[in-house]
């Protein structure tokens, strides 16, 4: 269960999170490590909070995954993962990336976070139909 857990999560997508490097590189601060482990810790937190996001989503497309050629193949999908207990670390991840951003970094970084998690929701539960 835990690799198909892992799969779901996608981590192969993780990459496009490396933008919060950025603002490191274009102000020139990446020798202030104070600056890097901030930024290493975001970067984890939009690895949690992104493989919320392909959790939920891949639940919510349940049915026309199953009928697509290539995403019928996802564990959500092929029924290698129950949408149940996809949903349970959905919640466990939003959580923990929401908690990490807060108590490791700050504020303003938790608002940004929660904002991307509840634009990406509403996108895969409402604005993709339209």
């Amino acid at each position: 269960m835990i690799k198909y857990l892992l799969k779901a999560m996608r981590p192969h997508q993780w990459s496009k999170n490396l933008v919060v490097f950025a603002g490191l590189i274009f102000a020139r601060e990446f020798t202030n490590i104070d600056l890097v482990l901030k930024s290493i810790l975001a970067f984890g937190v939009f690895c949690l909070a992104s493989s919320a996001v392909y959790l939920i989503n891949d639940v919510i497309d349940y049915e026309k995954d199953r009928n697509h050629p290539k995403k019928r193949n996802r564990p959500i999908a092929a029924d290698k993962l129950p949408r149940s207990t996809a949903t349970v670390w959905a919640v466990i991840l939003m959580a923990t990336a929401l908690a990490g951003a807060y108590f490791m970094l700050n504020i303003q970084f938790t608002t940004a976070v929660l904002a991307y998690l509840l634009l990406i929701i509403f996108y895969s539960t409402v604005l993709k139909q339209v």
